[in-house]
């Protein structure tokens, strides 16, 4: 199925002429016009090699350096206890063993 050199410039973003002047730089005789068509395979060429010319030109990829999120960890977590911490459950443990053995009395 024939496409159109208008077609290609449409669906590229650029104009006719662009897509002309390419077409007479790769030899392909049949692009004259902006109306002329031209057969699939060779659109398709045509298309890619264009569009790897514009694909520096204008998508730039821009690295902007964000802060790295934290990740949480994905073994097992250790909870260390702090002294104070440590200290308040050695007493509650002392009261609870007390009172144990004063209910079993």
């Amino acid at each position: 199925m024939p496409v159109r050199i208008y077609d290609i410039a449409k669906n590229l973003g650029i104009t006719s002429k662009d897509v002309l002047a390419k077409a007479k730089e790769l030899n392909i005789t049949n692009a004259r016009v902006a109306s002329s068509s031209i057969d699939k395979i060779t659109a398709e060429y045509l298309e890619d090699t264009i569009a790897k010319e514009l694909k520096p030109d204008e998508a730039e990829p821009t690295v902007e350096k964000t802060p790295a999120k934290e990740v949480a960890p994905t073994g097992p977590v250790i909870i260390v206890a702090t002294e104070e911490t440590a200290e308040e459950t050695a007493e509650e443990t002392a009261e609870e063993t007390a009172e144990e053995t004063a209910e079993e009395t």
